[in-house]
Order: structure tokens, then sequence, then C-alpha cells
């Protein structure tokens, strides 16, 4: 299936077990645009590909969607298997494609029936077709989960001005699951959260995997291993944040405000690579220097919230 648009709905009452999702694609699907939507306390959210690694989805933008209290995962895409699109017969499926994933909720604030991230995206082929895919995850609100880490990822990922809360929990985890991690970048994120921020590890020798210029207020540390180059991030604990963001404490949907203090010394110094929009903060104001973290220090934007991301 291609070229499907999903827009402006509302999805309640999916609760019954975790297999009844709110969006789904179980068969291979390219250039869909999944917007707007909102999906509240399904089994799962949205799932895109299927389990078997042979239905790919491919060259999708999925933007604007709030999901709240799922069961398992606010959304999910699944692994694609090498050799997997040359095999379908379909010679519209493109050979190299973005999938971009900006400007969402996802949200688990509420224990789900079973320990899921709240976005975890799998592997995209290890050779022949769309092994240089990519995804883009940019601008997005990922809310607490007390069971497991808010994101979990593997594949070629770019995840950048992204904000992630998790007060029970942990940040984001880039790893093996079905495949290896790709080329990696990480960087203009701001983590709140309980326990570790980031760990990128396993990643394929022949791929570059990065992580700098985030914001870190965390449990434990911004990690990787041998292959990993972390540098110029800026790092306390959950108790230092008050000295850098403006309302660390607060309530979501009320005062809860992760801009840096007009005080704060937030200036980075590392290269910034070129993604879609990578010259926007969180709340698409233009990025005029080299501020670590996911806002512009001093811009005013959208109040965290368990509402549409404007």
């Amino acid at each position: 299936m291609h070229h499907i648009v999903i827009e402006d709905l509302e999805m309640t009452g999916l609760a019954g077990e975790r297999s009844i999702v709110g969006i789904a694609s179980y068969t291979p699907s390219w250039d869909w645009v999944i917007r707007g939507n909102r999906i509240l306390e399904a089994g799962t959210g949205l799932y895109l590909g299927n389990s078997d690694g042979r239905q790919p989805f491919v060259r999708g933008l999925i933007e604007h969607n709030i999901v709240v209290n799922p069961l398992g995962y606010c959304m999910q895409i699944k692994h694609q298997n090498s050799g997997g699109r040359e095999g379908l017969g379909l010679a519209e499926l493109p050979d190299e494609a973005t999938t971009i994933i900006r400007y969402n909720v996802f949200a688990k604030p509420v224990v789900g029936a079973t320990p899921r991230p709240n976005l975890l995206l799998g592997h995209f082929p290890e050779s022949g077709s769309g092994r240089n895919d990519q995804y883009l995850v940019y601008g997005n609100f990922l809310y607490e989960n007390s069971t497991e880490n808010l994101f979990q990822g593997e594949g070629n990922i770019a995840l950048y001005s992204n904000v992630f809360v998790n007060r029970a929990g942990g940040g984001a985890l880039i790893r093996p699951h079905n495949g290896v991690p790709g080329d990696i970048d990480v960087f203009h994120n701001t983590f709140l959260v309980a326990e570790r921020a980031l760990r990128v590890t396993g990643g394929d020798p022949e791929r570059t995997q990065t992580i700098h210029s985030n914001i870190s207020y965390a449990g434990q540390p911004i990690s990787g291993d041998s292959r990993v180059t972390i540098s110029d991030n800026l790092e306390g604990t959950t108790t230092d944040a008050s000295a850098t963001l403006v309302r660390p404490d607060g309530a979501v949907g009320v005062d809860l405000d992760l801009h840096p203090l007009s005080t704060a010394e937030v200036d980075g110094t590392a290269a910034i690579p070129a993604f879609l929009d990578v010259e926007l903060d969180f709340d698409r104001n233009t990025r005029s220097g080299s501020a670590r973290g996911a806002y512009v220090p001093g811009a005013s934007g959208w109040q965290l919230s368990l509402t549409a991301h404007p």
C-alpha cells in the first residue's frame, strides 16, 4: 500500500489487549503520511511493518500525533530483513529513503500491561535495497515510562531537538535488537530522567555513532561503548537541573519548562551535521548559535503537555 494519508482522527477504547492497534500496516507500505491523530489508551498506538521483517514500512512521515497510555508501545516501526524489498517484486519501493518522525507526543504516565518503550525503531536491511535508509526523529516530546526507556532504536538514526522527561525511568537506548545500530547521530536533545539519559552500544563498526551537544540531567550519565564518540554534552544529576533550566520540577501541562535560564552557560563547540530542519529548535525557533540541548536560549514556545505539539 502506498501514498496513504491518515489524518485528524481520534481513537479511544482500544485497550482490551496489546494486539489491538490504533494505526497499523501489515503489508509492504511506502509514502504514508500519518498526521494529527489522537490515540488514547490503545493496546498499541502505531505498529508499522510486521514481526517477520518482510513487510517494510518505507519513507513515512509521522507528525503532530498524540499517543497516550497504551498498554504497550506508543509507536513501533518493525525491522526489515536483508533482501526483503527485492524479493517482494514491487518496483515502486524506493531503494533509499528517509522516514521522518517529528512533533509527536508519546506519553506513558500510567503503567501499561507490558514493559515497552514509548517509541521503538527497528533496523533497515543490512544489505541490498534500503541499507542506507535513515530515520530522522526530531521535535518530539517523550514523557514518562516507569518500566522501560522512552526510546529504543537500531539502524540509521538521527535523533535531535527532542525533549525526554521520565521521572521514574530512563531516556534513550540505542542497541542491537533484531539487528544493530548503524549511523547514529544524537544531538541537541534535552533529557530530564531518573535513570540513564542515553546509551549507545553494539553499533556496526563500519558506520559511525556520535553523541554531542545534548543537555542531560539524569540519574546516570550519557554513555556508549568504545566505538561511540561522545563530546560537548552538558550533564548533571536531576537535582542540578534547576541551576540551568527554568522549571524542571514543574507539572506537565502547567509549568514544566526545560528552556535554559537566561543566565545559564549552554553554548557548545561541536559541529552540527546537516539534517532536515537542524537549524530549528524543539519549538521551531531558528538556532543562531551553538547552544546545546533542544531549545534556543531566551526563546518562548509550547507548554510541554499531553496536547498537540503545534
